[in-house]
């Protein structure tokens, strides 16, 4: 039976805290727990820029979360809404993007939650959305960036979604457990890429991707998912009797959908 618990208090996340085994070429980020916020990442863009640390914001409730491209993100009691802040990170957002998902998506499977991506950075499992990424920059010369993470835990979900707690392999209990885990998670895969080559950390996210080889919508047309450039873009086959060809698609010139809805289809919390 399933006991992951929605509820988030200060204690349990101090302990969560305190157990959790931070990677050594960061300093253990300061966290700030707040109830209800109308969205975690312009408090971390505050904490962030009167520091010279990582800085995280929690909140158990927002009520103007968003997803990419200012969609609503729904952020009801018993989700998971944090976002990270760091003063430099020398990786370009899109790339920041899938390196993120990619260090989530390692944690929560080594926690047998069988998670997969969704260029360029939502989680899913059984092809529904689990949870989302949004990453923001302000000031490229200092490269601040703050990493806002949206995860379904014991909350409603909107339709095409999933929650942990409808994860019957998972083995978190708690969300402080997950703030933790994630948060980890995003700290280990910015330290760990500089140590892979761009081929090596391109081939390790092809390989989480859901939507790899999957038909797509693009420029009015349908094309099939091919690749990635090393900058993190996408690489789609157009095809049409008797010819083909290769674009090169950024995030929002391209409609993937889930496995079980038409491309041209998008829900609520859908990142596109």
């Amino acid at each position: 039976m399933n006991q992951f618990s929605g509820h988030l208090d200060a204690s349990s996340l101090a302990l969560a805290w305190q157990q959790t085994d931070w990677p050594p070429e960061f300093a253990v980020p300061k966290y700030q727990l707040q109830d209800c916020v109308d969205s975690t990442n312009p408090l971390a863009w505050e904490r962030i820029l009167q520091s010279n640390r990582p800085q995280i914001v929690i909140a158990r409730q927002q009520t103007a979360g968003q997803g990419q491209w200012g969609r609503e993100w729904r952020s009801p009691l018993g989700g998971l809404y944090l976002s990270l802040g760091l003063p430099h990170v020398e990786l370009p957002p899109l790339l920041l993007s899938l390196v993120t998902a990619w260090g989530i998506a390692q944690q929560l499977q080594a926690y047998h939650v069988p998670i997969a991506l969704k260029w360029p950075n939502d989680l899913l499992v059984q092809g529904r959305k689990l949870g989302g990424i949004k990453v923001e920059t302000r000031h490229p010369r200092q490269s601040a960036v703050v990493i806002g993470v949206g995860i379904n835990g014991a909350n409603p979900v909107p339709r095409g979604g999933i929650s942990l707690q409808d994860c019957s392999e998972q083995t978190f209990t708690s969300l402080a457990s997950l703030a933790a885990v994630v948060s980890r998670g995003i700290l280990r895969a910015i330290a760990t890429y500089p140590r892979l080559t761009p081929s090596g950390f391109l081939a390790q996210y092809w390989e989480q991707l859901e939507t790899k080889q999957r038909s797509v919508s693009v420029a009015g047309g349908q094309g099939k998912i091919i690749g990635l450039t090393p900058q993190g873009q996408l690489k789609v086959r157009l095809s049409a009797p008797g010819a083909s060809t290769t674009i090169i698609c950024k995030p929002g010139e391209v409609q993937i959908g889930y496995p079980d809805r038409r491309p041209d289809r998008r829900d609520d919390n859908d990142s596109r």
